[in-house]
């Protein structure tokens, strides 16, 4: 294995990025059913607060929905880290980018969250 880097590397600094690719498409179509999950879930919270605020009653088990929700926000954002660690590099719009700037805190950053999210 080589100990070269792309920091600093002239060739993927210049590097265009083109959207219209078949990575770009297979990466946004995560998006397809997380957006929907997100809306159900805000939807879902906001009738229970609207309804908690006029009548000071829970419709539901507060402790309940309280665990529900952080379940699927941790999960959301399980599948943020994991699709910042996989999916998102692999359409080349972060190669200049890294290529440019010594971004190694932020990548570590992303890559730990993914793996201590999902594991």
């Amino acid at each position: 294995m080589s100990k070269k880097s792309i920091y600093g590397n002239q060739t993927y600094m210049d590097f265009e990025f083109k959207f219209n690719t078949f990575p770009v498409y297979f990466a946004l179509l995560p998006m397809s059913y997380v957006l929907p999950t997100l809306y159900i879930v805000c939807y879902t919270v906001f009738v229970f607060m609207e309804h908690y605020l006029r009548r000071k009653e829970f419709i539901v088990n507060s402790q309940i929905l309280l665990v529900v929700s952080m379940a699927h926000i941790v999960n959301l954002f399980s599948f943020f880290f994991g699709y910042m660690s996989n999916r998102f590099p692999a359409t080349g719009m972060m190669t200049s980018w890294c290529a440019s700037n010594n971004h190694e805190t932020l990548l570590i950053f992303i890559l730990a969250s993914h793996f201590y999210l999902d594991f």
